[in-house]
């Protein structure tokens, strides 16, 4: 169940999905995975699942390092931490 305060999305897929009011004015999109897709200063990037929040590199010197959720810090597919181009968009936000 969504929080009252949440925003639908829909995409030109048909497919819709709810939202923190935060997050949606930044999605712009899924990927061929389902997953949200968000802009911020011209970058595109896939979300997590988890948290819907970007990855980013996580780890320390001794070790080898993952990809995480910039929010929960949970690790994720090396995708999140990477920059995304307009292919990777399958349905935009309508």
């Amino acid at each position: 169940m969504s929080d009252p305060t949440d925003i639908c999305l829909t995409f030109a897929n048909g497919d819709q999905v709810f939202v923190r009011a935060d997050l949606a004015p930044r999605i712009v999109g899924v990927d061929y995975d389902g997953d949200l897709v968000g802009e911020d200063h011209g970058m595109l990037y896939a979300l997590t699942p988890c948290c819907h929040a970007s990855g980013k590199g996580m780890g320390h010197d001794d070790d080898e390092g993952y990809v995480g959720c910039r929010a929960c810090h949970e690790e994720v597919d090396w995708k999140y931490g990477d920059v995304y181009s307009e292919a990777h968009i399958v349905a935009r936000v309508v």
